[in-house]
């Protein structure tokens, strides 16, 4: 597992939080906003973004159940093109890039999983019963991947303005077998 931490905007980092997408020439519905972008563990050189719907109220609908791409989020996997998306899709929160963190076991002193922002690893939100046993089985019966998480900003962090999508909640990618179809999770 490799932890993430959320610093100042580094401008050679694709890895970010909030801003604008670091991906252009993207033709995505209005109402999606950027949130973040992750290495694809699965392909040297490419990110998988994830943008989603600014209508909050019906992006908490979907809290606690697997979404693929649809109407209220979006992640794909894209090569890293140095050029940044036009504002029209860009995030609520302050740019911030992503720092890869040295690798480590994912337990902490307690014996529990790690809760924070990571890159591989086991999915905190599978192991903590923060999910219900239907998303938890549709992820099993799927063979679903685990690929990275992100929470809430802590004091390790840097500080973001705007307002944090996903609240107080963790927020998970996971791929299909063949990597080619991402989707997310959060609670």
């Amino acid at each position: 597992m490799t932890p993430l931490t959320i610093v100042p905007e580094n401008s050679d980092s694709a890895f970010s939080v909030g801003g604008t997408a670091p991906v252009s020439g993207i033709d995505l519905n209005p109402e999606l906003a950027y949130f973040f972008s992750i290495p694809n563990p699965y392909a040297e050189g490419e990110l998988i973004s994830v943008f989603i719907t600014t209508d909050f109220d019906r992006f908490w609908e979907g809290r606690g159940r697997l979404m693929y791409s649809c109407e209220t989020v979006i992640v794909f996997a894209h090569k890293k093109n140095g050029e940044r998306a036009d504002d029209l899709n860009a995030s609520v929160l302050s740019r911030h890039s992503l720092r890869l963190e040295q690798e480590e076991d994912d337990y902490n002193c307690e014996d529990e999983y790690w809760s924070h922002h990571k890159l591989g690893g086991f999915s905190y939100l599978e192991v903590s019963g923060k999910l219900d046993q239907k998303a938890i089985q549709h992820i099993r019966d799927n063979n679903l991947q685990f690929i990275a998480q992100i929470s809430f900003p802590d004091n390790d962090d840097d500080s973001v303005s705007g307002n944090w999508p996903v609240g107080d909640c963790t927020i998970s990618v996971y791929s299909d077998p063949g990597q080619k179809k991402f989707s997310v999770v959060w609670a």
